[in-house]
């Protein structure tokens, strides 16, 4: 099953938690956020992926976590393909 994370304002997942969620739902990452105002939106997918989502996600939560909740999800794949267009969160 699917793990959803809401980080709120002002704090941080740690990369070991991160890491944690991955070694159980690896099927893809994303996260959402708010900058100036939209819904900012970044997905990921296999090892070399979550790799640069860490990278991004820090950097992301460093510049807006002190004003932006985070939502992050990883995947476990239980129905469609495994890809971008069926990793969450979505724009709905």
């Amino acid at each position: 099953m699917c793990l959803l994370i809401v980080q709120q304002k002002d704090n941080k997942v740690t990369d070991e938690q991160f890491k944690n969620a991955w070694s159980r739902n690896n099927d893809g990452v994303g996260y959402s956020f708010i900058k100036d105002g939209a819904i900012v939106t970044k997905k990921y997918l296999n090892q070399n992926g979550f790799n640069n989502f860490l990278i991004a996600i820090n950097s992301d939560v460093e510049r807006f976590g002190a004003e932006s909740p985070f939502l992050i999800h990883f995947r476990y794949t239980t129905h469609g393909l495994t890809n971008k267009a069926n990793c969450h969160p979505f724009k709905v």
